[in-house]
């Protein structure tokens, strides 16, 4: 009977032994984490700046409808931000947005959102225009930048100079 006591405790003492990582498994967990960052962290970044952008294009396109309602009402366009009414402000935390004067014509009007100080190493700048047809009808056009230093010019309906139209 001792022995099979005995025998019993050192089969416990030998599992209990066997238990835990060792320090190559651990090394090889830690270096597969580090390889699946450093691939992930980069598209993680695309995407904030992605964000960031998208802010810009969605104030550029709320103040185009705001200009078409504005025009439909009065006969021109607003050329100061406060004309359209108190809901618009001229910055946020990412983006400055101006109207830029004076127009190139009565029948259009431009719009620039131009990144904060802290953001002009990392964003685009935007621009966008509306635009009155003879018809009586509106179109707007979006241009984005090539590149960070570049200022978009919407030159026509759909043409973008030192930038893209965006879709």
């Amino acid at each position: 009977m001792t022995w099979v006591i005995a025998q019993h405790k050192y089969y416990i003492l030998r599992r209990n032994k066997e238990k835990g990582f060792s320090l190559i498994e651990l090394l090889v967990v830690v270096i597969i984490l580090g390889v699946l960052s450093a691939l992930a962290l980069p598209n993680l970044f695309g995407q904030v700046e992605k964000a960031r952008t998208s802010e810009a294009k969605l104030f550029l396109g709320s103040l185009n409808r705001t200009q078409q309602a504005y025009y439909f009402e009065n006969g021109s366009f607003a050329l100061t931000m406060s004309e359209m009414g108190s809901n618009y402000t001229t910055n946020s935390e990412i983006y400055d947005y101006v109207i830029l004067n004076p127009p190139p014509s009565p029948n259009q009007i431009h719009h620039q959102a131009n990144p904060k100080p802290i953001y002009a190493n990392e964003l685009n700048t935007l621009e966008s225009a509306v635009y009155r047809l003879p018809s009586g009808g509106f179109t707007t056009s979006l241009c984005i930048g090539f590149l960070i230093t570049d200022d978009p010019n919407i030159t026509a309906p759909g043409n973008c100079d030192n930038g893209e139209i965006v879709k």
